[in-house]
């Protein structure tokens, strides 16, 4: 078991997540060269049979593809399989905008959930820690009969809570009108009018 409480042959190695990555980045990178040399088509440098040397040279571009994508299948396959999806819920779409403002925000939230997680999880072990303190005055009963149920470490909220949070607002302020209209089925658009 390792400091979190995982198993250790669970636990992400490093180094190899930065080989699969590096693999996939070698790929894409040979995968363009193909495109580019297809968006260029026959050169002047090919000489006069121009279009047999255009075809070697673009098929040595795909056996460098094939070879790419073999790394990459070999090192992914070394990579641990996930026991449980890392679920994010709605920000998982803020990796798909176009923006380089949101795109940087998805990858914050992501450590930001983490984080979180981690601190959730350490204070749960320093609570049980200083619970079994002997130096305190008063007694309190480790194994009380009231039990917490244990907390999610989940950062969604369902959208009928949201629409439900929401209109409750919209009851308590007379000379404001808040309309809720979901055009991507759950990414929610609030309009407030005064």
């Amino acid at each position: 078991m390792n400091q979190m409480g995982q198993p250790m042959n669970q636990t992400i190695n490093v180094e190899q997540l930065n080989s699969a990555l590096g693999s996939l980045r070698t790929l894409r990178s040979s995968v363009s060269h193909v495109f580019e040399t297809l968006s260029n088509g026959l050169r002047a440098e090919h000489g006069e049979d121009g279009k047999d040397k255009f075809l070697l040279e673009l098929q040595e571009l795909l056996n460098n593809v094939n070879i790419n994508l073999r790394d990459l299948e070999q090192t992914v396959n070394n990579l641990p399989i996930p026991t449980a999806p890392f679920n994010l819920g709605n920000t998982t779409f803020l990796s798909q905008e176009t923006t380089q403002d949101r795109q940087a925000l998805y990858t914050q939230l992501v450590n930001s959930y983490k984080w979180t997680d981690k601190i959730h999880e350490y204070s749960s072990f320093a609570h049980t820690l200083l619970s079994q303190n002997s130096l305190k005055r008063s007694y309190i009963n480790s194994g009380s009969t009231k039990r917490r149920g244990k907390l999610q470490s989940n950062h969604n909220v369902a959208p009928i809570q949201v629409d439900n949070v929401i209109n409750n607002i919209d009851r308590s302020y007379n000379d404001m009108k808040i309309t809720i209209s979901r055009p991507f089925a759950s990414n929610a658009v609030v309009q407030i009018n005064l």
